[in-house]
């Protein structure tokens, strides 16, 4: 592995870039505005654990353009298949304050759209990193009315979102914060003693993530979420308990299972195939899909629906068969420990999520599961 002492650009070499899942030796190149160190540690483990052996060229600290706009520079001659651009919002070229906060806008978004220009001109995939807004403004909650670089940040945010082209994915370092805490985000002890943008403890989930687009920019993303019905789309047994037994809809576990049900077809929405695996008579599993009025995914949501007696494996197996992938694309959902573990027994190749005991769980477990992530919708 490649590797200096502070990282601004990372790159993964296009010869090695892996052809499946945990083997290859992608070499990203990366392009930090900031200090970078222990996120680049981090982001070695993140990457090996979906099956990509990073090696790293690190750019010198705050030489992230003049790297990237030059032909001749070490990075390219690192031949990346990736550049990650690991800025931060101080890398920003924009005022305090504007009397034309949309000309600035624009003009610092041709300023990156020429940095991808050239990273792209060079054969290389980017991985940008929106910027996280420190929530210590003076103008406090003034700060997204007027035209403070505040608001010019949020600006731009959209608009690397919105209008990124296909060879480039967006890490939306905005919505990541948001999620952790904006103050558990930054530390300035850290800025000021190392010139380290993020704090320590966002580290690993900002490494986790840009893993994650790293392995969608490979293929290796999962394309099959698999469900089991009881305890999982609703609360009972629909054998035992009937349509009006089963919770679905109301009350608390009731309402936790409908939006659990919700977020489970945005990811078809995306591209994600469904399919179910479920111990039981097919006429009854079929049933709350067909009749319940709280039902939000429906029989033709899903792309394979297996309702027996067999094992999971063996249905496991036959959903992979006749969808035409591997056993290594699909990810079981089940809330039954037992089935998870015989699961993970007998088809290794599965991946298995643990969901926890409570159903208003669901939701926030699957989403906080990134082996979904795509760097595009897909048609599918």
């Amino acid at each position: 592995m490649r590797n200096t002492r502070k990282p601004t650009a990372g790159s993964v070499r296009r010869s090695t870039w892996p052809v499946g899942r945990s083997n290859g030796r992608p070499r990203p190149g990366r392009s930090p505005s900031y200090t970078t160190a222990q996120f680049s540690s981090l982001l070695r483990v993140a990457a090996f654990r979906e099956g990509i052996d990073l090696e790293l060229y690190e750019s010198r600290f705050d030489q992230y353009a003049q790297d990237l706009l030059d032909p001749a520079s070490q990075l390219y001659a690192f031949e990346p298949a990736v550049v990650i651009l690991a800025v931060h919002e101080g890398a920003l070229q924009l005022p305090a304050f504007s009397e034309r906060p949309e000309a600035d806008v624009e003009r610092e978004f041709e300023r990156w759209q020429q940095l991808w220009a050239a990273i792209g001109r060079s054969g290389a995939r980017t991985i940008q990193h929106s910027f996280a807004l420190n929530p210590n403004d003076p103008l406090g909650h003034l700060a997204g009315r007027v035209p403070s670089r505040h608001l010019m940040t949020r600006l731009l945010n959209l608009r690397l979102l919105r209008e990124a082209p296909a060879d480039v994915a967006v890490l939306d370092c905005e919505r990541l914060s948001a999620g952790l805490g904006t103050s558990r985000w930054f530390d300035d002890r850290y800025w000021y003693l190392t010139k380290q943008a993020v704090a320590p403890e966002a580290l690993p989930d900002l490494a986790r993530h840009t893993a994650a687009l790293l392995a969608a920019s490979a293929g290796l993303s999962r394309k099959c979420l698999v469900l089991d019905l009881d305890g999982t789309l609703w609360g009972g047994v629909i054998g035992e308990d009937g349509l009006n037994g089963i919770r679905l809809g109301s009350g608390p576990a009731g309402e936790a299972y409908a939006d659990f049900q919700s977020f489970v077809l945005g990811l078809k929405r995306k591209g994600i195939l469904l399919a179910v695996a479920s111990k039981n008579n097919d006429a009854d599993a079929r049933l709350p899909f067909e009749q319940h009025p709280d039902m939000r995914l429906r029989l033709e949501d899903f792309a394979v629906f297996i309702a027996n007696w067999n094992d999971k494996a063996t249905n496991l197996r036959r959903i992979a068969a006749e969808l035409n992938i591997g056993l290594d694309s699909l990810v079981l959902v089940d809330d039954n420990p037992a089935e998870r573990s015989l699961v993970r027994r007998l088809v290794p190749e599965v991946d298995v999520v643990d969901l926890p005991e409570d159903p208003a769980g669901y939701r926030r477990c699957l989403a906080d599961y990134l082996r979904f992530e795509t760097v595009a919708l897909t048609e599918e």
